[in-house]
Parts: C-alpha cells; sequence; structure tokens
C-alpha cells in the first residue's frame, strides 16, 4: 500500500524493534516505526541536544559513544532512566499472557509441514525409481518377444521360398520331361524293372507304373512330382 511520497520505499510497513527491559525483569521494551500510519494521541514533547556538531550528523550511525556529546550523553542517560522507572507495562486487551505458545505452535507446524513434504518427495522419488525399472524391465520383454517373432518370421519364410523354390523346380522338371517323351516318341511313361530301350536303360526305371501318353494330363493335375531334377538328359523314376 502507498504511504505517501515522503516515505523512502526501503522503509514502508511497520517495523518492530523489541529488546529486554533493563530495569523490570520479564518486560519487553518494543520500539514501532508505523511510518505514519495513524494519529496516535500527543502527550509530553522531548527536545534533545545535537548529538555532535552538525557536519558530522551525516555519519551519526558509524559514530562510537565516546565521540558523542557529552551533554547529549547525559540528557539521553536521564530520559532513559526517566522512562524505564516511569512508563507502565502495556497489556493486550482481557489480561491475556504472552508466552510465545502460538510461536511455538507456528514452529512445530511448519516443521511437521517440512516433514511431511520431505517423506513425499521422497515417496515420490521412489515412485519414479519404480516406474523407471519397470519401464526397463517391459522394454526388455518387448525387445524379447520381437526377437522371437522376427526369428520365426525369418524361419517362416525361408520355409516358405524353399517350398516355392522347389514346386518351380518341380514344374520346370516336368515340363522338361514331356519335351523329353515327345522328342523320343514315346507312347508310354515308364516305370519298370523289366523295361529296357536304348534311350531309357533298365537302370533308370523300377516299380512298374504304366501311363498312357493321352492321359499324362491326369498325371499332371494329381500332381504327381519328382523330387529332384536329373543331373543327366534322362529323368528318374518319378516319386510322390
Amino acid at each position: 500500500f502507498s504511504l505517501g511520497s515522503t516515505v523512502q520505499s526501503h522503509t514502508k510497513g511497520i517495523w518492530m524493534w523489541c529488546v529486554p527491559h533493563p530495569q523490570k525483569p520479564d518486560h519487553t521494551l518494543i520500539l514501532l516505526d508505523i511510518e505514519g500510519l495513524g494519529d496516535i494521541d500527543k502527550k509530553k514533547c522531548f527536545a534533545f541536544y545535537l548529538p555532535t556538531e552538525w557536519k558530522r550528523l551525516s555519519e551519526l550511525e558509524n559514530l562510537h559513544d565516546d565521540e558523542l556529546d557529552s551533554d547529549f550523553v547525559q540528557q539521553e542517560t536521564e530520559f532513559c532512566s526517566f522512562i524505564f522507572s516511569s512508563s507502565k507495562a502495556k497489556a493486550l486487551p482481557g489480561g491475556i499472557e504472552i508466552n510465545g505458545a502460538l510461536e511455538q505452535a507456528k514452529a512445530e507446524s511448519a516443521q511437521a509441514a517440512v516433514k511431511i513434504l520431505k517423506e513425499m518427495e521422497e515417496k515420490h522419488l521412489q515412485m519414479m525409481k519404480e516406474k523407471e525399472r519397470c519401464h526397463q524391465e517391459r522394454v526388455g520383454q518387448l525387445t524379447e518377444e520381437m526377437e522371437r517373432e522376427r526369428a520365426q518370421i525369418v524361419e517362416e519364410q525361408e520355409g516358405i521360398l524353399a517350398h516355392k523354390l522347389q514346386v518351380q523346380c518341380n514344374w520346370i522338371y516336368i515340363e522338361v520331361l514331356i519335351h523329353f517323351v515327345y522328342d523320343n516318341r514315346y507312347g508310354y511313361i515308364c516305370h519298370s524293372s523289366t523295361f529296357s530301350s536304348p534311350v531309357m536303360p533298365a537302370p533308370f526305371v523300377e516299380d512298374a507304373f504304366y501311363f498312357p501318353l493321352y492321359d499324362f494330363g491326369f498325371f499332371l493335375k494329381n500332381q504327381v512330382f519328382p523330387r529332384k531334377p536329373p543331373l543327366t538328359s534322362i529323368p528318374p523314376a518319378l516319386t510322390d
């Protein structure tokens, strides 16, 4: 709040200075600087000598007691003695005793609040560590699962690729076999240990099965494929 243009900014507010009473035990002297907040009743006014020569008044805060004017020191001593002996102790309305219990309760509450805040901070830190541990553990589990799935997918893809290559090779082999049969004008595809010819000698045929040439489409339809293409121009026996 504004205190007026004559009040310096660093002195705003109510200032209080408390010192023990030099003559009365269990009493405290209180000096209030209210900065003009309220007009109290005026009683006696006191006039004092200058504490030092006027040229050194600006240095008053830095002067020692032995540098003060002797008349001012004597007058100040008499004034303080009069105040100490004549002034009456002020009491709160209702005669409430001030024993510091309220401040002690506030201090205890503040200490309890600090303790609670510290415990909450420790719990929060522990919770964050637990979350970090769970996160790292979950990341590790997901990494292992991804590696297993990747290995499984690679294995399945390799199996599918091998199967496709085998099927493709089988069809190529069958096509070569068809050309071989037509080129040599055979009427039968023979698997017989008793069959022999200059083109297909006996060691290359076994297991007596006869397929007329006009039924070779049925043979292809039922997908009777050879297992492995031959290394020579003469195909081996057909197997399932």
